[in-house]
């Protein structure tokens, strides 16, 4: 799971590896802690995780507002560089041009970096928020071990979509 605070804090839970004895809780800050195993405290770590995602609820839409806005920002950086770019042949001052071309190319490719890297958590959010809401058909019509939110890092997006998929159209042919 990806941090959608945003605040890199210690509150918010990225994942946890178990022994057994200890939960290993890795957070959004870097750091982690140890609470003893317990079959209680693995569903209280579960369920915790879920309410990250779904207290984030607005997340998707304000993430995609912010890329377009990034996506603007990139667009006239662009013109411009491009119309610095047009009128070097008739510029007294040719190193100028040359310079604000650089520059306006430079924040260019700074705003599609952040396009990227938003696109990514929302994705990542996506892929978390799709799968808390068909967990439990996920769980009843496809096979093997139990899936859980903490298992999402090791699953793609596509892999998401295909058991959600393969798990209605069982339950349809059920019905």
């Amino acid at each position: 799971m990806k941090d959608y605070s945003g605040l890199g804090n210690n509150n918010f839970i990225l994942f946890y590896s178990k022994s057994e004895e200890e939960l290993f809780v890795y957070t959004a800050s870097g750091s982690y802690y140890k609470i003893p195993y317990s079959v209680h405290n693995e569903e209280l770590l579960l369920e915790r995780m879920k309410l990250q995602v779904i207290k984030y609820n607005d997340f998707e839409k304000e993430k995609v507002n912010t890329m377009l806005k990034h996506a603007g920002y990139m667009f006239l950086d662009l013109l411009g560089a491009y119309i610095n770019y047009a009128t070097y042949d008739i510029s007294n001052i040719k190193a100028f041009n040359v310079i604000v071309s650089v520059v306006l190319s430079a924040l260019a490719i700074a705003q599609f970096n952040e396009i990227r890297n938003i696109s990514s958590i929302v994705s990542d959010y996506q892929k978390n928020r799709w799968f808390i809401d068909n967990e439990e058909i996920i769980n009843k019509y496809v096979d093997g071990e139990k899936i859980n939110i903490n298992d999402m890092d090791s699953l793609s997006k596509n892999e998401i979509i295909e058991m959600i998929y393969y798990a209605k159209s069982k339950e349809r042919k059920l019905k």
